[in-house]
Parts: structure tokens; C-alpha cells; sequence
């Protein structure tokens, strides 16, 4: 990602004066993240902190992001953003609206074995987290406001602008049964991550440390979040790997199992994992102007789906 929200010194100083905290006497520009600037704080009192300057969302889709990470509190995992001293979730200076986080510490999973197995635990863990704590939930967004389900594939290649090649991957990989069979399933369903690919997954030596990144997060289908993962997370330089998706399988299924019907439908979950992704970038860049270099990103997750359909 570039820094696509250049901010000045005085900017970094006025914003985190809004939260109460120390000048900055450490900032660097982060690279990560696709639709958002991020800038790595050091305070003048020591403290480490991420600003986050949101350059897709509108305020309000920021604050249920925010909301959602509230409810998570007590789920370790993930971060937990600081509050303004006026008890806000979400800055506004100039113009500009984002978040500040307290530093996450760690590093991303390069697809060894162990990080793999970690993963599908820890994905696993948080649908029971989720699930266990329902009427917490209730009320946070459907995953379908800010990601692409089942439904929202299907709404996006009725319109006359829909791309060919993306109808056209789908056609050719989708088995139309399995549609059938997703859509009369009453798959089991809560808060998912949406976007749980590798590099929003932090390690402390064998351990992960933090899951990033919920700006997808929202009420949805858990075997889609599976999926979504494992399209995320089993790549290597050859392509797709089975071999890497049954350790992500090995470690979920170790903490929660598989239905009978889930099993039945992850090849399938895999798919809409990549062309949920692939409808996202479609919206932020080939549609939007996001990142032009990024224009054609979509075409990358179509392949890999192709891949993963010719493994299979």
C-alpha cells in the first residue's frame, strides 16, 4: 500500500492530542493495509501506538468496525482502540477520521506447518467465542454490509456492468448444486472475521499474539470465514496448496468440528472465499480508484481459485 493521507507532524501532534496522548517523538509510515494510512507512534512519555487514517470507510462504517473490536474485549486476540478524551471510537480532524490502536507486536506467518494448525485453532476459537456470547452480537452488522456473501456474488453479476471474467470464473468453477445445497442449509452463523488471511494473523514465537484487521467483520456464515481463510492462508510459491489448507483444517477442526454438511460444502466456501475477496478489490480499485496499480488485482484470486478447483 502507499500512504495515500500524508500527515504532517503538527497533524500527528493535534490528533493524538484529542486522545490525551504525549507529542510524537518517533513516527514512522507503515506500508500495511490496503485501504487505510497507517502511521507507527512513539510518544514523548514512551507510549506505542498505530494511527490509523480510514481512506475507504465513511465514519459511521468505521465506528461499527470499532464497536464490533468493543464487543471482542475480552476475546485476547484481537486490539481494543483507545478512546478519545471526549469517549470517542473514531477521531475527526480536518476533514480526516481513523482510529488509534495501542502497537501490536509480532510477526506474520510465513506457512509453516505449526503457524498453520495455530491458525485454524485460533479461527475455531473465535467462532466459539462468538457463538457462546450470540446475544452479544445480535446486534453488530451482516458481514454481507462490507464483504461479499453467497448473496451479494449473485446480486453483483446480475448488473449490466459486472465484469465477464468474473462471471465467467464463476461459471466455469461454481457447481450450481452445491449453490443449491448452500442456500438450503441453515449453516451455522455469528460475528466472522471476514478477511482472516496471513498477513492480519501476528506471532509471538509459536504463538499468535493478535488477529488484525475486523474491518470485514460482521454477522455471517462461519464456513464462509473458514473458507475465506483458507484462500488467504494456503498459497505458496507453486499456487494453491492442499497441503497447507489440511493443517489450517487439522488445527480448526481440533477446537470445533465440521458438520456433516459443512464438510459437504468447503470446497465450495473456499470458491466464495476467493471471489468474495475478488469482488472487494473489484469494488476498491477497478471500480473505485483505491490504488490503480491495484486495478487488476482481482484477476490474481480468480486464478488462484482456478487452482484450487484443479486440486481438488
Amino acid at each position: 500500500m502507499g500512504i495515500y493521507t500524508r500527515l504532517q507532524a503538527e497533524d500527528i501532534h493535534q490528533i493524538l492530542a484529542l486522545y490525551g496522548l504525549a507529542d510524537a517523538n518517533f513516527i514512522e509510515p507503515l506500508s500495511l493495509g490496503i485501504s487505510n494510512s497507517n502511521y507507527k507512534i512513539q510518544t514523548e512519555r514512551g507510549e506505542n501506538v498505530i494511527l490509523k487514517v480510514s481512506n475507504d470507510k465513511n465514519k459511521v462504517e468505521l465506528l461499527e468496525e470499532q464497536e464490533i473490536l468493543m464487543l471482542l474485549k475480552d476475546y485476547k486476540k484481537s486490539l481494543t482502540p483507545f478512546l478519545t478524551k471526549n469517549d470517542e471510537l473514531v477521531y475527526e480532524y480536518n476533514g480526516l477520521h481513523g482510529v488509534v490502536f495501542p502497537l501490536a507486536r509480532g510477526v506474520n506467518p510465513i506457512g509453516e506447518k505449526f503457524e498453520l494448525i495455530e491458525i485454524g485453532r485460533e479461527l475455531a476459537e473465535l467462532h466459539n467465542f462468538t457463538e457462546s456470547n450470540a446475544k452479544l452480537f445480535k446486534d453488530t452488522r451482516a458481514h454481507a454490509k462490507v464483504g461479499f456473501d453467497l448473496e451479494g456474488i449473485e446480486k453483483y453479476m446480475e448488473y449490466d456492468h459486472a465484469l465477464a471474467d468474473y462471471k465467467d470464473y464463476y461459471k466455469k468453477l461454481i457447481d450450481p448444486k452445491m449453490i443449491e445445497l448452500w442456500k438450503k442449509s441453515k449453516l451455522n452463523s455469528g460475528l466472522i472475521h471476514g478477511d482472516l488471511y496471513s498477513d492480519n494473523i501476528l506471532f509471538d514465537g509459536k504463538e499468535i499474539s493478535k488477529v488484525l484487521d475486523f474491518e470485514q467483520s460482521g454477522h455471517g456464515e462461519y464456513l464462509l470465514d473458514l473458507g475465506i481463510c483458507i484462500s488467504g492462508c494456503c498459497i505458496d510459491m507453486k499456487g494453491f496448496s492442499n497441503k497447507q489448507m489440511q493443517f489450517i483444517l487439522e488445527g480448526y477442526e481440533g477446537v470445533r468440528k465440521l458438520s456433516d454438511t459443512e464438510k459437504e460444502l468447503l470446497n465450495t466456501a473456499v470458491l466464495l472465499g476467493f471471489f468474495d475477496i475478488a469482488l472487494w478489490r473489484i469494488k476498491r480499485f477497478f471500480e473505485g480508484n483505491l490504488d490503480p496499480k491495484r486495478r487488476n488485482s482481482y484477476l490474481k484470486l480468480l486464478e488462484l481459485a482456478q487452482d484450487f478447483k484443479s486440486k481438488i
